[in-house]
């Protein structure tokens, strides 16, 4: 058992600082009890699970950034930008910027702005010869930078799409979208038009004398080195540029090669590295290319939709707020390739990601990083199945979850080797106040793996939460029977036997009376499933010390340290010291991709019953070179808070555990179709 005892604790250090904060940091309320907010760390180490797991699954291809205050905390490359050669995707690789070309553009406009070159409540005909009246003379280039032209977007223009290789230059394209009529009066509606910046491409040649790609090269590119992009046709393609993947019907990626080149007229079609794009957001931000004027008009909220109040649109760029953070952002998708660029304005952080597989891939990624940093106590399960499952679960129930569960691994070409994905979990739902979904998960874990005592304690926990004391006391004999003598069981048993067991009636539903093995004795019974139980275990209190009602052991031994091997006093609630740090603190893969580096060090712990650290040292210091790892290391151990004498109120009993942390480079694809696992 201590080896599992020791494979629990391998589940997670780097990702379970949720529950190390900081003693100032600001409180939250969460199911009734107080919690500190999630400091940076935690929310870092959140962001590397999930592109970590959503890559494993298949589901993303490409790259990604993470920065704060403009520099980046994490980097993220997996799989390849060009299947028919396996090139794998790097930091340098080009992606088309889709949407966000529209930000350099509008970027040049308002370089011209600055310069006195142009208004912005002219008429675009006085800068572009030849065009018909009803654009030439009606429609503003602010209308052209606010999506509010009524100019039909060329890519739902059938002659487009027939006429698609025919087109060569800006001229060409653009004769095709002025002969149209415009869906709406200039001015009176908005509606995403890459027509707009296409004029506004044009605009920036007839006013500057060059060519769009000369003026975004010497204006843009050159001045902030970026020496990875580029504008790059479908015709005229760039050695570094990613190719854009769709997925047929059975799941293999099938190449969109005519669009994810398009055309670099204005609308889309720049190409950058992922870097260069922060270097372009950087510069944005600092002011460095327009004056303060120019860059507040970019980003005033010039249209507001009546049904999205939250959300606005600038001169390309657009502006929402969640939960007061003013969040900056563009992106788009085009063909398989999907870049998103996001600026959050509390933290200073930077989200860029890009995509080559699938619709709109990038966006689905910065949604979930964006919640994540956005929200307090986000869960992302530690392993790609719980991951799944937790998808699942949220979108059609846990009862589909149950029903379907060897359905779900081969639909999703995932395997269990073992009960710890499902054991983690539904930790991952005890935290979350929802012991009837860790329970079924639990019990799952039963049906594949019915001699593993772990899972009778995990449910037993579920039992003894939901106050079906029948049930518990059946688990954690159970789990007595495979682990004779097992001290936590033993304790567990005296809790639930004690007078101390209260019982608190709340109006939920309550865990069903059940057979917990394949037995039937005809003595089960049902539980009012209107009502549900949660225990409450009040241990004897003497001087400000707490101690078991079970055993009378006094547990404030503030300068006695426990190891493994000793045996435990009682934490409120049954549970040693050791187990309620491991059930709420260390459930996650203590694997962390930073900076390239592979290894692994073993950090000693020593830890209180609050679950604070109070000391951390590593105990295998490696001499000579070694990537970083001692480095890295040692700045996630001193980034932890520290417990101070004093801060608590109480029993204080310290725990000593040995814990991994393991760095690895990353998971690259093994195969070349992109899907692949």
């Amino acid at each position: 058992m201590l080896s599992k005892t020791y494979v629990v604790i391998g589940l997670a250090f780097l990702c379970t600082t949720a529950m190390l904060k900081p003693a100032l940091a600001q409180q939250s309320t969460i199911s009734g009890s107080i919690r500190v907010s999630e400091t940076p760390t935690d929310k870092l180490l959140k962001v590397q699970r999930f592109l970590r797991i959503y890559s494993n699954l298949g589901r993303f291809s490409g790259v990604a950034i993470l920065a704060q205050d403009g520099k980046p905390i994490h980097r993220f490359t997996t799989k390849y930008s060009t299947l028919d050669f396996k090139i794998r995707c790097a930091l340098s690789t080009q992606f088309n910027t889709c949407d966000i070309t529209q930000s350099f553009t509008a970027t040049a406009i308002m370089q011209l702005v600055d310069q006195g070159k142009i208004d912005l409540q002219d008429k675009i005909g006085q800068y572009i010869f030849d065009l018909p009246p009803q654009i030439g003379q009606t429609i503003t280039i602010h209308q052209l930078l606010t999506h509010s032209s009524g100019l039909k977007d060329y890519y739902n223009l059938n002659e487009y799409k027939e006429r698609f290789y025919d087109i060569k230059d800006m001229e060409s394209l653009v004769s095709m979208v002025v002969k149209y009529p415009l869906d709406f009066a200039p001015g009176t509606q908005f509606k995403q038009s890459s027509s707009g910046y296409l004029l506004l491409g044009s605009l920036i040649e007839q006013v500057s004398n060059m060519s769009y790609s000369e003026y975004i090269q010497k204006y843009i590119f050159e001045p902030n080195k970026m020496e990875q992009s580029g504008l790059y046709s479908w015709f005229n393609p760039g050695e570094q540029q990613a190719v854009g993947y769709l997925s047929e019907k059975r799941g293999d990626p099938t190449e969109s090669p005519e669009f994810w080149g398009a055309h670099a007229f204005g609308a889309d079609a720049l190409h950058c590295s992922i870097e260069d794009l922060l270097k372009f957001s950087n510069a944005f931000q600092n002011g460095k290319m327009l004056s303060s004027k120019a860059k507040n008009l970019m980003l005033y909220p010039h249209y507001v939709n009546p049904n999205t109040p939250d959300k606005s649109i600038g001169y390309g760029w657009q502006i929402k707020n969640i939960g007061g953070e003013k969040i900056i952002y563009q992106g788009g998708h085009l063909g398989g390739i999907s870049a998103t660029l996001r600026n959050y304005s509390k933290d200073n952080y930077t989200v860029l990601i890009y995509s080559n597989f699938g619709e709109n891939t990038a966006n689905i990624v910065a949604d979930k990083i964006e919640e994540i940093l956005t929200t307090d106590y986000v869960t992302i399960p530690n392993h790609s199945l719980g991951f799944v499952l937790y998808e699942l679960i949220a979108q059609k129930g846990i009862d589909y979850v149950v029903t379907n569960f060897n359905n779900i691994l081969q639909q999703n070409n995932l395997e269990i080797n073992d009960m710890w994905p499902l054991y983690s979990l539904g930790q991952d739902y005890l935290k979350e106040n929802k012991p009837m979904i860790s329970l079924k998960l639990f019990q799952i874990g039963a049906e594949k793996y019915p001699n593993e005592p772990m899972v009778y304690d995990a449910m037993g926990d579920c039992y003894h939460q939901l106050g079906n004391k029948a049930m518990a006391k059946q688990a954690f004999q159970y789990k007595l029977s495979l682990m004779p003598h097992d001290a936590r069981s033993i304790r567990m048993l005296q809790v639930i036997e004690s007078a101390n067991y209260a019982a608190i009636t709340k109006p939920q539903e309550a865990a069903e009376e059940q057979t917990l093995v394949n037995t039937d004795n005809g003595q089960n019974s049902k539980e009012d499933k209107n009502q549900f139980i949660q225990t409450a275990y009040t241990p004897t209190v003497s001087n400000g010390s707490n101690s078991s009602n079970s055993n009378n052991e006094n547990i404030s031994t503030p300068n006695k340290i426990y190891t493994v091997a000793d045996k435990m006093p009682e934490y409120p609630g049954g549970q040693t010291a050791l187990h309620q740090y491991i059930y709420q603190n260390l459930r996650y893969p203590t694997v962390a991709y930073i900076n390239g580096i592979e290894g692994t060090i073993y950090v000693d712990f020593v830890v209180d019953t609050y679950g604070n650290i109070i000391e951390a040292k590593i105990n295998n210091p490696i001499e000579g070179e070694d990537g970083g790892l001692m480095v890295e290391a040692l700045r996630i151990v001193n980034s932890l808070p520290k417990w101070t004498s004093g801060s608590h109120k109480g029993h204080e009993v310290m725990v000593k555990m040995t814990i991994p942390i393991q760095f690895n480079k990353g998971n690259f694809m093994k195969g070349v179709n992109i899907q692949g696992k």
